[in-house]
């Protein structure tokens, strides 16, 4: 029998347990093929390898990355397009100690030639109003003067003015005829798009349910369409069928504590007759002053409406002390029992 807990490493093809190598569910055999172990080497090699090389942009002397670049040069080559142009590094000697150029600040240097008190105030000190033609935001960047929208973009897409690939730009209206609203992607406006990524067909329109519509809800239960009604606490105008006919047959809202019960258990026969109200409400404790408070709230809420559905279906109520109506047949007296 097979014993799937050893496999061969790809790189120095010796076997080794299931341990060794790093799951990844999305490769098929759930792992990798190489080791940890050479896998640590394999980082090391390419590590020095990248030490050794240096980009290829000229004045830069960082280590090479991908396509014989830097880092910072392959994420600007990525986003825009061009390298751009390089400046030497400044290496200062930690034992020289250089001072802060501003003047009358004699602390050591931390960032572009400031120490780091003035360095923070030189970076986040505002630069009045954007550049850019018809904004009024204020400058955040010194060297570029951009506002934080300008500059994203300009970070980002190489240009203050550029917008994101498969966008028109700002004053462009929608491609869909009669339709005047601002695109966003597609050439579509955000209603037609929507309808686009979930139908297909930025045309398609959504389907208009007439007042009474019934359709199933969830857990074998029906909603209708009722706007403007106590119980439509969905959206759309919808409502729960079942606590609709309830609040119809009790001429009220349904207080939280109410529920339908389906006398036949089907939940999709909401007929009022199948129809009974539940309360669930009980009291907090068991002591005998939070029994009779709750009692007295009973009967409070329904205690009138139980004498009108049993008047309604003639049916006598049961007086207070609960004997009933019916007449009870007395037995013979104490002196009858003598003679």
């Amino acid at each position: 029998m097979a014993d799937y807990t050893v496999f061969i490493c790809g790189a120095c093809r010796q076997e080794k347990p299931l341990s060794e190598f790093r799951p990844d569910q999305r490769l098929k055999r759930g792992h990798w093929s190489t080791c940890r172990e050479c896998k640590n080497i394999q980082g090391r090699k390419k590590a020095a390898l990248t030490k050794q090389s240096k980009c290829t942009v000229i004045l830069c002397d960082r280590g090479q990355l991908a396509c014989g670049l830097c880092g910072m040069h392959y994420a600007r080559w990525k986003k825009t397009g061009q390298t751009g142009e390089a400046s030497p590094r400044v290496h200062f000697d930690p034992a020289e100690k250089p001072e802060c150029i501003e003047r009358g600040c004699k602390k050591q240097t931390y960032c572009n030639r400031r120490c780091e008190e003035h360095y923070r105030q030189f970076k986040w000190k505002a630069a009045g109003k954007c550049v850019i033609d018809g904004c009024d935001s204020t400058a955040i960047t010194r060297k570029f003067g951009l506002c934080r929208m300008h500059d994203a973009r300009r970070r980002r897409w190489g240009d203050p003015l550029a917008c994101a690939p498969g966008r028109t730009g700002e004053g462009v209206t929608c491609s869909i005829m009669d339709c005047g609203d601002v695109v966003i992607a597609k050439g579509l406006c955000a209603k037609h798009y929507q309808r686009w990524y979930a139908h297909g067909d930025p045309n398609h329109e959504p389907d208009v349910w007439p007042v009474g519509s019934r359709k199933p809800y969830r857990d074998g239960y029906w909603m209708i369409k009722a706007p403007g009604h106590a119980e439509a606490r969905l959206s759309g105008g919808w409502a729960v069928e079942h606590r609709k006919v309830m609040s119809d047959m009790l001429g009220r809202k349904l207080r939280p504590n109410e529920t339908p019960h389906h006398l036949n258990g089907n939940r999709s026969d909401n007929r009022p007759e199948n129809l009974e109200l539940w309360v669930i409400a009980q009291p907090a404790g068991q002591r005998p002053a939070d029994l009779v408070k709750w009692a007295k709230e009973i009967l409070f809420l329904y205690e009138d409406e139980v004498e009108a559905q049993a008047r309604a279906q003639a049916v006598p109520p049961r007086d207070s002390q609960g004997t009933g109506t019916s007449e009870q047949t007395a037995g013979p007296s104490a002196g009858e029992q003598i003679h």
